[in-house]
């Protein structure tokens, strides 16, 4: 793997990288601020950034890579990819979320019980009808809500 970073000929290829990565997130930037100009009460605002900001992530990491190879930084590099590989993750499930969700789409009402715990605890649960669109799509149960009330103390 290390004769990859130390070819004598990289700065070609890395010149290649760092051009198509700032092709890539220029554009991403361009629409990412159009996308903050639209209007607060239009529902396409946030996937038009989130995808714009994918978009433009990409592009960055591709020219940071390209200048950790051209450089033989390899800590770079690796930084690079993992902020890169982190901010899609998450831009792909707040994207999935928002097209799982669809226009109009009401929040469910959250149906709560009561149950006592041990020493007093009283956990309180949401029902499993009520799934986030997050949830829906990675399949996850409803988040539960612990509250603990501590117990009267005894004189």
């Amino acid at each position: 793997m290390e004769w990859v970073l130390e070819l004598p000929l990289r700065f070609y290829p890395a010149l290649a990288m760092m051009v198509a990565g700032a092709a890539c997130a220029v554009p991403g930037l361009r629409s990412e601020v159009r996308s903050i100009r639209m209007s607060a009460a239009d529902p396409a605002k946030s996937m038009a950034l989130m995808q714009s900001f994918r978009v433009c992530i990409i592009g960055l990491a591709l020219a940071t890579l390209g200048i950790a190879w051209m450089t033989e930084q390899l800590w770079l590099a690796l930084i690079a990819g993992a902020i890169c590989g982190e901010e899609l993750f998450e831009s792909s499930m707040a994207i999935g979320a928002m097209r799982a969700g669809g226009p109009g789409v009401r929040p469910r009402h959250t149906s709560l019980r009561s149950t006592v715990g041990a020493k007093g605890a009283t956990a309180v649960k949401r029902s499993s009808q009520a799934l986030s669109p997050t949830q829906r799509l990675v399949g996850a149960e409803a988040p539960r809500v612990l509250c603990y009330v501590a117990p009267k103390p005894r004189y």
